[in-house]
């Protein structure tokens, strides 16, 4: 009866969650437009940098007699008589430290960009635009979408209000129907359209419409085709690049207009705001905003300053704007949303778009130490380095997280069942399950941050706990995407649904399911100790950790239900325009104000 202690109250918690937290809106594009930076979230920014200095500094004062022990082992070659569960403990301890070496770097540099946004972050105000304006070329990007995708995005380009933009729709459809149904809608908004050959990526097809074109414009727009545009948004852009020669582009903010569709797409949006309300803001203060694939301008010669489009990854986005600062170019982030795109509404759908991302920036990150590793053509500055490392290793952070999350509650859970004594020199201070959870305190400093900061900024937490969920049942996407990243496995460029996307998750071969029956079994076991000895810290410890991720990891179960639901719900036919009467109208959301309390 012990061992039922833990799965019972996972079962409530999940009853809780799915009949009364998620039940409420996530209000996420309500609480983007309202731009909320209370005074006080600089103060917090530092009190937490000063946290996790100080917990860093007790956690190694707590292990040091076990590095001394370690290095004294390892220098008199004795490890090689070490047991079974100390070889464990060692190999356990030893990974656990080199992720949590990799997510410090990555927090304290979030830390530091938040505190860079919320201090130096600052609005640019468009000037008008002069009387004769610079012509701009839009392009709207479109391969295999469905009609009512393009049908969206075409009603509103038309409505542009700028005296000297041309709209083309660039078709790159494989699929012939789609082509030929996207051409048509064009014709019925009197747009033009380049067709151009699908040679596997968006980067070369933007690179042979602006070869095919061989436009004059000053200026490039690119928009996805999912996009409702803003009528205002080339007369706001435009000028800021006037204003500033050396601004290679700007990029603005994309919400989700489908973000309170289903669970899945509210957490998906809560995702993006992360990046769009935080660290955007940050880059865009120091002059190197990063390219996010649509809703920007983009200054024509310094695209060209840079051989156009970069074709080795499918962040071609990314990619390019790293080689546009590292020949100093600046890059603009304007904080306001101009287009409203189309989330993804089930689990499949949202790991085929991070399966993209996940490979593209990876590679990108590849390409960038690469690059700082040979210092050639010419010497890459360490902060653009760092800087961009950070942006496109966050995959690579997220399998760290994933560890130093999970392996030392498992083993703690082991050395529970083995009671292995690895050092007992020093006293009960070195037992291997003191070790394993030495980890938590800097780890729980780590992990609050963003509920704080974003809470601070107006989101529920709710949603944040959500997000948390789906990022953690995404890590073997992460994990086989990554991998294939970083050895520049090209694959072929897969375009983000817009719809449900049919088909079933086999739970038989998910991975998903064994972590978090690996998670449900050391829970157990955990669980049954602390009933048996409520005074044992340790139990506690470890049985708080383990639930935290296996509620995490039980979310794919939660999304993987809902994927089924909606689809059976909805007769199995994904086809219906499903954001289409979601829609909210763009104009409501363009005019932002900023509450600074």
């Amino acid at each position: 009866m012990q061992f039922l202690f833990y799965p019972l109250a996972l079962l409530v918690t999940f009853g809780l969650l799915l009949g009364v937290v998620y039940r409420k809106p996530g209000n996420i594009n309500r609480v983007f437009a309202a731009y909320r930076r209370p005074r006080r979230l600089t103060q917090t920014i530092a009190f937490w940098m000063a946290g996790i200095v100080a917990v860093f500094g007790f956690v190694q004062w707590m292990r040091w007699p076990y590095y001394v022990e370690f290095f004294t082992r390892l220098s008199r070659f004795q490890l090689g008589h070490s047991s079974v569960g100390e070889i464990l403990t060692l190999v356990g301890m030893t990974l656990t430290m080199l992720c949590e070496a990799i997510v410090i770097i990555h927090w304290m540099m979030y830390l530091v960009y938040c505190w860079i946004g919320a201090t130096r972050y600052r609005l640019p105000q468009s000037p008008p635009l002069s009387d004769d304006p610079p012509e701009v070329l839009v392009l709207i990007t479109c391969c295999n979408e469905e009609p009512f995708v393009v049908r969206r995005s075409l009603s509103t380009v038309g409505q542009i209000d700028y005296p000297r933009a041309r709209v083309v729709l660039l078709e790159n459809s494989r699929d012939l129907k789609l082509k030929a149904q996207a051409a048509q809608i064009a014709a019925q908004y009197g747009v033009e359209v380049l067709h151009v050959k699908n040679r596997g990526h968006k980067a070369g097809a933007m690179n042979d419409a602006l070869a095919l074109l061989k436009s004059s414009a000053e200026y490039l727009c690119i928009l996805d085709a999912d996009q409702r545009v803003a009528p205002n948004i080339l007369r706001d852009l435009v000028p800021l690049l006037e204003a500033d020669p050396k601004a290679a582009f700007v990029q603005t903010s994309q919400l989700y207009e489908n973000c309170e569709e289903t669970w899945l797409s509210r957490a998906a949006a809560q995702q993006e705001s992360l990046l769009y309300d935080t660290v955007l803001e940050a880059k865009g203060a120091l002059g190197r905003a990063l390219c996010c694939g649509t809703n920007f301008v983009m200054r024509m010669s310094a695209l060209r300053d840079v051989g156009g489009w970069d074709e080795r990854t499918m962040s071609e986005d990314l990619c390019t704007s790293f080689l546009m600062n590292r020949r100093g170019w600046t890059t603009l982030y304007l904080r306001k949303a101009y287009g409203w795109g189309i989330g993804p509404l089930n689990l499949l759908g949202y790991w085929k778009q991070q399966r993209r991302w996940a490979s593209g920036n990876t590679a990108v990150a590849h390409i960038v130490l690469r690059d700082f590793l040979k210092q050639k053509p010419e010497r890459l500055p360490f902060r653009m380095a760092v800087g961009y490392l950070w942006s496109a290793g966050y995959y690579i952070t997220a399998l760290a997280l994933a560890v130093l999350a999970t392996l030392p509650m498992i083993l703690t859970a082991v050395s529970f069942l083995n009671t292995p004594q690895l050092f007992q020199p020093r006293g009960d201070i070195l037992r291997p399950e003191w070790l394993f959870l030495s980890v938590y305190p800097l780890y729980a400093m780590i992990m609050l941050f963003p509920y704080v900061n974003m809470r601070m900024r107006g989101y529920p937490i709710r949603n944040l706990v959500m997000l948390q969920g789906l990022l953690a049942i995404t890590i073997p996407v992460y994990l086989a995407s990554a991998l294939r990243g970083f050895f520049r496995r090209i694959t072929e460029f897969e375009i983000a649904p817009k719809k449900l996307m049919a088909g079933r998750i086999s739970f038989v071969k998910a991975p998903q399911t064994y972590l978090m029956l690996l998670l449900l079994a050391a829970g157990s076991v955990l669980g049954s100790g602390v009933v048996s000895n409520p005074g044992s810290a340790i139990m506690w410890i470890g049985l708080f950790w383990t639930f935290v991720y296996t509620l995490s990891f039980g979310h794919f179960f939660i999304f993987a239900y809902e994927s089924y639901r909606l689809l059976k719900d909805r007769g199995s036919e994904p086809d219906a325009p499903e954001s289409e009467t979601s829609a909210v109208p763009a104009t409501d959301h363009v005019e932002e104000t900023s509450t600074r309390n």
